[in-house]
């Protein structure tokens, strides 16, 4: 089969997430067709293949009530195993095409996407950054100098995979006290803020009231 044929890392990444296995004799256009099917499917419990690929990495799907719902728990954990797979090839100046050429045992890979995602802001961070889109291998986050030189996810990141890796990736060469704080979602201070607008309205309107 040509490469050109072949589907993408984040394509294969993507139907697995919906419950389908790639094949490795599978078309770019065959995957489209099971892209459509499994999507026509969302509205159905959890399959078997979201089930036993949630139980290996750990992935909880106790409240995933369709294949939609699974999906989407499946993909944050796929973006995390990603980046924390990403990071460790640019830690160790490494050229690895797919995920097991890197030889990082499979416990620890789960361990640190975990982390990852118990990091506030950190997924939020990472999401739309680009992704390189091979069809010779699997998806790699496009980690440059300049992008992670002073970006708190990669620094952390790096330094965590040292401490549970040691000498097989690089210890980060940058002072995590230069870094970039994550911006969180300011989720409390807009509730805050509409509390406050609300008692300021509610005050003005009881005044002119008493006063007529």
């Amino acid at each position: 089969m040509a490469s050109d044929d072949r589907p993408t890392g984040k394509q294969c990444d993507y139907l697995l997430a919906l419950g389908v296995k790639v094949r490795e004799s599978v078309t770019r256009a065959q995957v489209s067709q099971l892209m459509d099917e499994a999507k026509s499917e969302g509205d159905a419990p959890p399959n078997d293949v979201q089930r036993a690929v949630a139980h290996d990495w750990g992935v909880d799907l106790s409240n995933a009530k369709n294949r939609w719902a699974a999906c989407g728990s499946l993909m944050q954990f796929i973006i995390a195993r990603r980046w924390v797979v990403s990071v460790c090839r640019r830690q160790a100046a490494a050229r690895w095409r797919f995920y097991r050429d890197s030889g990082l045992p499979e416990h620890i890979t789960t361990e640190l996407a975990h982390w990852f995602l118990s990091q506030p802001g950190y997924l939020d961070a990472v999401e739309g950054m680009e992704v390189g889109e091979t069809t010779t291998g699997d998806a790699w986050f496009r980690l440059t100098d300049r992008k992670c030189a002073d970006f708190e996810p990669y620094l952390a990141t790096a330094q965590r995979a040292f401490e549970l890796l040691g000498a097989t990736l690089a210890r980060p060469k940058v002072d995590r006290s230069t870094a970039q704080p994550v911006k969180k979602k300011p989720t409390g201070c807009l509730v805050f803020v509409v509390v406050s607008v609300f008692v300021a309205v509610y005050s003005t309107f009881t005044l002119v009231k008493a006063m007529t």
